[in-house]
């Protein structure tokens, strides 16, 4: 099956996987600004607790959502690719039926002859 049929086929489907992806990379971004900046809110006495809350939680959403936005976008690409791989074996199979039918009928019209 072909990428490219299925992004001309189901381009919203496609587009909301990027913007997925986008969303999953900057987190990734923000995630890394607030690990270092709560490493350096633990230097300071005076904000250790609030450095301490920002580094889990940047490890923690830098960690979680990501990697769910990531699949979630993986998981539309692979339902987008299952049913066009589901038409396109459907189209086969019809033609067969259509080429099947075909050799009886003309079975049938030669027992009726004979």
């Amino acid at each position: 099956m072909n990428l490219e049929k299925s992004k001309e086929d189901y381009p919203e489907i496609f587009a909301i996987c990027k913007f997925f992806t986008v969303v999953g990379i900057l987190i990734i971004i923000a995630a890394f600004i607030g690990f270092f900046y709560g490493l350096s809110q633990l230097g300071s006495s005076y904000s250790f607790a609030e450095g301490l809350a920002i580094l889990i939680w940047s490890i923690v959403c830098g960690l979680l959502m990501p990697v769910s936005l990531f699949a979630f976008s993986w998981l539309l690409k692979l339902l987008a690719k299952i049913e066009m791989n589901t038409r396109s074996n459907e189209d086969e199979y019809a033609i067969k039926q259509e080429k099947q039918r075909g050799n009886l009928d003309n079975q049938v019209q030669f027992r009726h002859n004979t």
